[in-house]
């Protein structure tokens, strides 16, 4: 009976995959993976220069530039989770069967990293927003960089765990890579709750700790003693680049966040809405999230290259080693100024002394 029921079953994998090979994809469909394919590729090689870049330059070893190397970690894991995604139907497709060992690779790279990547990014944008706060409101206080490394650690930790449950419902559906093969209550639960952990409540954690920072800020003064107003601007000028960062993180996840309450109260899994649509208004969110979440791991080397000069050395060399022998020759000397010399030393928007 045992070998009847196992002959069975295995008949019917063999159908359902059959039938999802005789599935044609929709145009979105192959609009979204070439898209996928080009963001999540050019993604990574910026985000490895700013890895490569803090590692090896001693004017980057600083508690705020690990921070960002860790989201460019963060941004080049999820990249291969998005290109794994893609990558793996394509495959099948033109091999006409499943690929040997399909279920590991879509469980481990194609469903565990992106959510481990995804969470260890909100968790890296948390610690952040809290070093911020206490480089403007207590400057004498410098986060040390041992500290910096053990927070980005304690991230990847935490969100290890958060993460655990798909190492055992992610798996492959015909010929894609999906967190859960069939609805249960299990979808409903670890739904509902990484919607919680991983947006509603880093959100508020964040609105509440940038509130203050802004706050501040508008104060005439940010501490006690009197800085001057290059300085001030630093100051400002990296809250309004992590700020950025952090908006724009959350408009690219809020669609993805309502795309997991929708499957965790339809009853229906996201890919099964999008074959078979029944509401336009899910159907364009769900959509839309798979549209903005290949964006977030993207963006962030933009926006630092557009507020932080030394970000900006680290992708145009050639052109800032130019400036620097022009500005050399034809520079004259001059008395010292205090102001000049605090930030001559630091000056970059993420130095230790903000």
């Amino acid at each position: 009976m045992s070998t009847i029921r196992y002959m069975n079953s295995t008949s019917d994998n063999d159908n359902n995959f059959n039938t999802s090979i005789r599935y044609q994809p929709q145009p979105f469909e192959v609009q979204l993976g070439i898209t996928v394919i080009v963001i999540a590729s050019i993604s990574i090689i910026p985000n490895s220069i700013i890895i490569i870049g803090t590692h090896y330059k001693t004017t980057l070893r600083k508690s705020m530039y690990y921070f960002m190397a860790n989201l460019a970690g963060c941004d080049i894991i999820l990249a291969v989770s998005l290109l794994t995604n893609v990558l793996i139907p394509i495959s099948v497709r033109k091999a006409g069967k499943p690929l040997p060992a399909q279920d590991t690779i879509c469980k481990i790279f194609g469903i565990y990293f992106g959510y481990w990547s995804y969470n260890a990014s909100v968790q890296t944008l948390c610690v952040i927003s809290y070093e911020r706060y206490n480089a403007i409101s207590r400057p004498t206080k410098r986060l040390k960089r041992k500290v910096a490394k053990t927070l980005c650690g304690v991230s990847w930790c935490v969100s290890c765990g958060v993460s655990t449950p798909f190492l055992f419902t992610g798996t492959s559906v015909g010929y894609r890579c999906v967190p859960f093969a069939t609805y249960t209550s299990w979808v409903f639960g670890v739904n509902l709750t990484l919607a919680i952990l991983q947006f509603i409540v880093p959100m508020i954690v964040m609105m509440t700790t940038y509130s203050l920072i802004l706050h501040q800020l508008r104060q005439k003064d940010i501490h006690p003693r009197r800085e001057c107003a290059r300085n001030k601007q630093l100051k400002k000028k990296t809250v309004y680049m992590v700020l950025l960062t952090t908006l724009i993180f959350f408009c690219c996840a809020l669609p993805w966040t309502l795309s997991m309450f929708i499957e965790a109260f339809s009853g229906k899994l996201s890919y099964q809405m999008l074959r078979n649509p029944t509401n336009s208004g899910i159907h364009s969110i769900i959509q839309l999230s798979r549209i903005l979440l290949p964006l977030i791991t993207l963006y962030n080397p933009i926006i630092y290259c557009i507020f932080n000069p030394k970000i900006r050395e680290l992708f145009f060399p050639c052109y800032y080693r130019c400036r620097r022998n022009v500005i050399q020759v034809h520079s004259t000397p001059t008395l010292p100024d205090k102001c000049n010399e605090t930030t001559s030393t630091f000056f970059l928007p993420f130095s230790q002394t903000f």
